[in-house]
């Protein structure tokens, strides 16, 4: 699944001329791809090695890739600097 992942954002990035910022999955795709981290469980280490946003949802029949201009993920750091928000912890609270 990640080896599909990083073609498919290749060819995104050569189509589009920006790298992609969000991934669309399914709940068994998104197993998919924790399985293959040594610590499938890990949600940050994924988070940090895709440098994408994830999105789960069942809507999503394959994987689709985006770039959004302005990120949830982006604007929680906003708050995070004002409101001591952790991103990264509510990001993985709600894929747990």
């Amino acid at each position: 699944m990640l080896s599909y992942i990083y073609q498919f954002a290749y060819r995104f990035e050569n189509n589009h001329k920006l790298w992609p910022n969000t991934l669309y999955l399914n709940q068994r795709h998104y197993q998919q791809l924790c399985n293959e981290f040594i610590n499938p469980a890990d949600t940050s280490s994924i988070l940090s090695h895709l440098s994408m946003v994830l999105v789960i949802t069942d809507d999503a029949e394959h994987p689709h890739l985006a770039y959004l201009r302005s990120t949830w993920l982006d604007r929680s750091k906003q708050g995070a600097r004002n409101s001591g928000y952790n991103s990264k912890d509510a990001l993985a609270s709600q894929l747990e």
